[in-house]
């Protein structure tokens, strides 16, 4: 038994507690700001279902158990640096399922533009346990790609314990940055 490890995953535990009681005190402000905001502009009206874990349009069970690659890039950029890593996962897997998820509208639309090979580009979800345990267990990815440095600890947390490696592509870390990051070491 490693004590050391125990105790980093004791101390990502708390963290995400916290994160999570962060979140639950903030979400009623954060719910009105949100209907406020699909209001005011049509744009997010597209997305907010989807990053709410609805998304009917991905099949839970594939007879084929094919591997399931889940690449996340936030917007344009991001998907532009992803594009060579989708194309050559295509070549490797062709009969993977090749899954790209982005935050933004403009995102969404240079994926879908770029990204042919990808069998569905869809909205991220946002980082509530109950939204990404949801979206997980729908999408029931072999492995997860992210670029930069877009952390969500639940996200991550949920990944974790479904045993779904993930890994960050494009990332750096600054040295004060990663003390912070180590709390959340078990991913």
């Amino acid at each position: 038994m490693d004590p050391e490890g125990s105790r980093r995953d004791g101390g990502s535990q708390v963290a995400v507690l916290i994160y999570n009681l962060v979140i639950l005190f903030t979400l009623p402000v954060s719910v009105a700001f949100l209907a406020m905001q699909l209001l005011i502009h049509k744009k997010y009206r597209e997305s907010i279902l989807p990053r709410l874990g609805f998304l009917p349009h991905i099949i839970k069970e594939d007879s084929e158990k094919r591997p399931v690659f889940w690449i996340h890039a936030v917007s344009v950029g991001e998907v532009m640096a992803v594009t060579p890593l989708v194309k050559r996962l295509r070549e490797e897997y062709p009969k993977g399922r090749l899954l790209v998820s982005t935050v933004t509208q403009t995102g969404q639309a240079t994926a879908r533009k770029k990204l042919p090979e990808a069998d569905l580009i869809f909205y991220f979800p946002f980082d509530l346990p109950w939204v990404v345990h949801k979206v997980i267990q729908k999408v029931r990815p072999s492995v997860f790609v992210f670029l930069e440095t877009e952390i969500w600890p639940n996200f991550l947390f949920a990944l974790a314990r479904e045993g779904v490696p993930a890994v960050m592509v494009n990332g750096r870390i600054s040295s004060r940055s990663y003390k912070g990051y180590r709390l959340l070491s078990s991913f």
